[in-house]
């Protein structure tokens, strides 16, 4: 439990310029859909296309796993959704016992709509996303059929300084030969901490992580730091809180606005 109270200590007091701002009227800030697990409740806008993409590295024991690409490109069609087109990434897998697995695992598809502009102080800027990966990967890291999700995404800016982003959902994982249903969830809270650097904490889970498994949940945060008004980099860092997660995270990324 000590590094969990580190992390605290490193991330909060903090948020995110990657966190959602209930602000949708006018030409909004760059906000992302990552570093976090917490999707955004906004959109880019009409004619506008989001780039994010980063790496991932993560352990488990003698075990660890990188991911590098994790590319989303946004397409704004119109003022309240987005096309969502996931480009599989490159993984490699090493079990900590001499066997390595690498390959491009699947890639993804999906749609986000905007359905509530926020109403402050009661009422969240409220997105629904519909996704599902794509069974394209290489079969060692890639599934044999479609995963279908669904998230609602609720965002309050809380105070001028302030947010917190929340998601619940369900999808449908296949596993081996194996489809079973898994609840997800998170909540995220930050602030900026200047003009360009943000910063953010965050607790989600997944409910349960596989079919012969338990629940996966983790703590995380990190921090934002805009290059303008159109690019940002990002880094995050977490641990795990239960048996079937991993011990801890740790990821790099960039994300650009056209």
């Amino acid at each position: 439990m000590a590094k969990l109270w580190i992390l605290l200590a490193l991330v909060f007091p903090s948020a995110a310029v990657a966190l959602p701002s209930a602000t949708v009227a006018q030409e909004p800030e760059l906000v992302t859909d990552r570093p976090d697990f917490t999707e955004s409740a906004s959109v880019p806008g009409g004619g506008r296309v989001q780039l994010e993409s980063g790496w991932t590295l993560e352990g488990a024991g003698d075990a660890q796993s990188h991911t590098l690409g994790e590319i989303l490109v946004r397409i704004g069609i119109g003022d309240r959704l987005e096309a969502r087109i996931a480009p599989g990434s490159m993984v490699w897998n090493d079990d900590g016992e001499g066997e390595d697995v690498s390959g491009i695992d699947d890639a993804g598809l999906g749609v986000k709509i905007l359905l509530l502009d926020p109403a402050p102080p009661i009422v969240p800027a409220t997105a629904l996303l519909v996704s599902s990966s794509v069974p394209t990967g290489e079969e060692e890291v890639g599934a044999s059929g479609w995963q279908p999700e669904a998230r609602l995404s609720v965002a309050w800016d809380l105070t001028d300084r302030w947010s917190l982003g929340a998601n619940g959902g369900w999808a449908r994982p296949l596993e081996g030969e194996e489809r079973f249903d898994q609840a997800l969830g998170s909540v995220a809270l930050g602030r900026p901490l200047g003009a360009r650097l943000g910063a953010f904490v965050e607790l989600y889970g997944l409910s349960p992580s596989g079919p012969d498994r338990g629940d996966e949940s983790y703590l995380d945060g990190g921090f934002t730091f805009a290059l303008g008004p159109d690019a940002q980099l990002d880094l995050r860092g977490g641990a795990g809180l239960t048996d079937d997660s991993a011990d801890w995270l740790f990821g790099l990324g960039f994300a650009h606005r056209w």
